[in-house]
């Protein structure tokens, strides 16, 4: 038996290691500036008058200073459950052995709200569809997020979970920390929400895009339901869409065109233009026939 065993093993008392006894005792104790445990109290023995109890704080006694930490306010008391074992004959925790000041690792930066964007699922976007998920990761001590995978997802089907790993790498963290040096393997869980994208506000553009043809804004009776995209409705998908219109004086837009659309070749963005025709701003006096605004526009399946 080593010599740090022997040490360990002095402490079991000695009647009931002999008659193969176990036992358990709980004691309360605080620390020191280094962490060793001081000033400990018995809580509880099972089974009594075994000397468990006894034996628990005479070892609580020789706790040993760990020179690598330092704090400058003790931590607060708290309890220590000593197991006696005897197959084979141990004892746990080892108070023998110098405790450590560790700190867990959390997030100092979280991705930005540019990149949540970004990452949002495209199969999402066209019903505001939001989604929480879960990443299992751990934390290299320099602070960032590897080996990580989805624990939970929700909604599943949407893609939420691949947009989360896609941006994990975005995190930064505070790694954990043994006696004040950062260490690897620290497993965390990550909770990411996706909220909705939320449309953008009405923007003045430099100058008039030029993606695709203008629409001239031809007087006209139809409805906007008229105007959904003859393939989108086939295949019953909603979709998001961007426009540029010139405005003047009295707020009528003319010449519209679309900058972006979502999901992409199912025509939000023609109809998007055309349905800018209808639309009617707030007058401003600054505006006048060259400027432009840019406008967001969602497409909701229309009820039948």
């Amino acid at each position: 038996m080593d010599k740090a065993r022997a040490a360990l093993l002095a402490f079991y008392p000695a009647e009931a290691k002999a008659a193969g006894f176990e036992g358990v005792a709980t004691i309360s104790c605080g620390q020191n500036e280094h962490l060793a445990l001081r000033d400990c109290t018995l809580v509880s023995e099972f089974p009594p008058a075994q000397g468990f109890g006894r034996a628990a704080l005479a070892m609580a006694a020789k706790s040993p200073d760990q020179p690598a930490a330092t704090v400058a306010i003790p931590p607060r008391r708290f309890e220590i459950t000593v197991h006696f074992t005897s197959k084979p004959f141990d004892i746990a925790p080892n108070l023998l052995t110098p405790r450590h000041l560790i700190t867990n690792p959390d997030i100092l930066t979280p991705p930005s709200p540019d990149i949540l964007a970004k990452a949002y699922p495209v199969q999402a976007v066209s019903g505001r569809i939001e989604g929480v998920v879960r990443l299992k990761c751990v934390v290299a001590h320099t602070g960032d997020l590897t080996n990580c995978g989805v624990d939970q997802e929700s909604p599943p089907g949407y893609g939420f979970g691949d947009a989360a790993l896609k941006i994990a790498p975005a995190y930064r963290m505070r790694p954990r920390t043994v006696d004040g040096a950062p260490v690897d393997a620290a497993s965390v869980i990550v909770p990411i929400r996706f909220a909705a994208p939320r449309p953008k506000p009405l923007t003045v553009l430099a100058s008039f895009p030029t993606e695709n043809a203008a629409v001239n804004c031809p007087a006209t009776s139809k409805t906007p339901d008229a105007y959904y995209p003859d393939r989108a409705r086939r295949l019953n998908v909603e979709g998001t869409a961007q426009i540029a219109c010139g405005v003047d004086q009295t707020g009528k837009p003319h010449r519209c065109t679309w900058t972006a659309e979502a999901p992409p070749n199912n025509g939000f963005g023609p109809a998007a233009a055309q349905l800018g025709c209808l639309f009617k701003l707030e007058p401003r006096p600054d505006w006048t026939g060259e400027t432009i605004v840019s406008l967001p526009m969602r497409f909701a399946i229309p009820p039948r």
